[in-house]
Parts: structure tokens; C-alpha cells; sequence
């Protein structure tokens, strides 16, 4: 028996204060993987997502302003 795929898209969020570079990563995710991408650009912003959504993989700085 083949093991049956989830309808369900990978979640991934990006946290990084710059934003070119946010916006960039998740756009490039979107189109090419076909991720369904969340932005944040602070810890305080991530925090209220991961509270939020379930995430498979989270990027983000080493630095945030807020942390």
C-alpha cells in the first residue's frame, strides 16, 4: 500500500527585519516550493504567529532588535 500525501501545504515562517530580504525568501518559497510562507519582522511578531499557526520550519536572523 502507497503511502497516501497530505493535501495539507508546509508551513514556513521567516522572521528577519529586513525587509526586501522577508519579502524576497517568501516569495521565492511560494513560487518555486509551494510553501505557504508567514512573514515576521520582530521575536514579539514570530511569537504571536508560532501562538497562532503551526509551523514546520521557522528562518530567521540570529539578531532581532527585540530579542
Amino acid at each position: 500500500m502507497l503511502p497516501t500525501r497530505s493535501t495539507r501545504q508546509e508551513r514556513i515562517l521567516i522572521v528577519a527585519k529586513d525587509d526586501e530580504l522577508r519579502t524576497s525568501l517568501a516569495e521565492t518559497l511560494e513560487s518555486v516550493g509551494g510553501y505557504t510562507v508567514n512573514k515576521a519582522r520582530s521575536f514579539e511578531q514570530a511569537l504571536s504567529e508560532i501562538l497562532l499557526t503551526e509551523f514546520d520550519l521557522i528562518v530567521t536572523e540570529a539578531e532581532l532588535p527585540d530579542l
